[in-house]
Formats: C-alpha cells, structure tokens, sequence
C-alpha cells in the first residue's frame, strides 16, 4: 500500500516533501544558499480566493488560442519548429476545407478531409473536364514540381523517365533566362 507522501520539515510549510525532508522550495533553497532552506524571502503562499490572471493570447493575428511558448499558442510554436514560421505558409487553409502542403517527393499535396490529392492532378483533370485514369501521369515540362500552371503540364500514357526532354528545357532557359542563354551560346 502506498503511503502518502511526507510533509516538509520546515515548521510551518506544509508543502509535500520532495528531497532532504524539505518541499521543493526549501530544497532548492538550500542547493542555492549554502545549505540554508530558510535564506532569502519568505515562501509566498498562493490566495486561492483571487480570480487567475486573464490568459495572454497568441501573437498570430485572428488566432484565439492561449500564448504557452515566444507568445504562440501550442498549434503555432509547433509550426515554428517544425516550418521555422509561426504561420507557415505552405500548410494554409484552402478555402477552409482543407491543407495544401509538399510530400516527400517534393510535389504539391492537398488533403480535404480523408481525401489526398497532387495538385497538379487536380489541375490537369480541371484542364481535362475529366478525372485522370490510373495508368495517365502528368509531366511537368520545366521540371519544376511545384509549378503547377496548366501551360507547364502535360499527360503522359507511360511512366516517365526522369529528367526533361531537351526541347522543353532549352524552352524554358531561353524564356526565363534569355541574357544567359545568349552569354552560353556566345562562349561555344
């Protein structure tokens, strides 16, 4: 049978005891003062009869959550270690029905519910009028797997190989990068 636990030794305390027949106050007391547990202030002992203090609520606009860590509420700090932002942006509500978020392959997922999709299926089969069947892939033709632009994707029949085909690739350099594609060719 369990006994319950020992009172402090300090006449007056009635705290329970944790090491050194003393409360955990007078204990780190002691560990602090050399030896003392009755150095520096009296213990103030808590008035139960005043309302708690009102909670501080989390730095992040419109969140209504109680701060706990840097003035987040428990949802944001995780954000914060997890994402280093706070508000993270890649996991925002959609149209508040759901997350968007990258998987580990790098593509762009989004969750509604018990319901997963890769958007640029999603976009492809807007683009479609039509749901894609299981054996069509979507090709991204700049290689760029968050770029979901209906003019980026294309539907390929076959698993694709990796990489891009060279006439999409030179496309995209000379597009995006038009005064380095010039100083290359010069240089050849």
């Amino acid at each position: 049978m369990r006994q319950p636990p020992k009172g402090c030794s300090i006449t007056g305390c009635g705290r329970p005891a944790l090491a050194k027949s003393w409360c955990k106050t007078h204990y780190y007391r002691a560990r602090d003062h050399n030896g003392d547990p009755l150095a520096d202030k009296p213990i103030a002992i808590p008035s139960y009869s005043e309302p708690p203090a009102a909670p501080i609520p989390c730095k992040i606009d419109d969140c209504e959550r109680a701060a706990r860590t840097r003035g987040w509420c428990n949802k944001h700090y995780g954000r914060f270690l997890e994402y280093g932002d706070a508000e993270e942006p890649l996991r925002r509500a959609r149209d508040g029905k759901g997350y968007r978020g990258l998987n580990n392959n790098g593509y762009i997922v989004l969750k509604y519910g018990p319901i997963t999709i890769l958007e640029h299926r999603q976009v492809m089969e807007a683009e479609l009028g039509r749901k894609l069947y299981p054996f069509e892939n979507v090709h991204h033709k700049n290689g760029i797997k968050t770029d979901n632009a209906p003019e980026n994707l294309e539907v390929w029949v076959k698993v694709q190989p990796s990489g891009q085909r060279l006439e999409d690739l030179i496309a995209f350099m000379t597009t995006n990068y038009p005064t380095e594609t010039l100083a290359a060719l010069a240089n050849t």
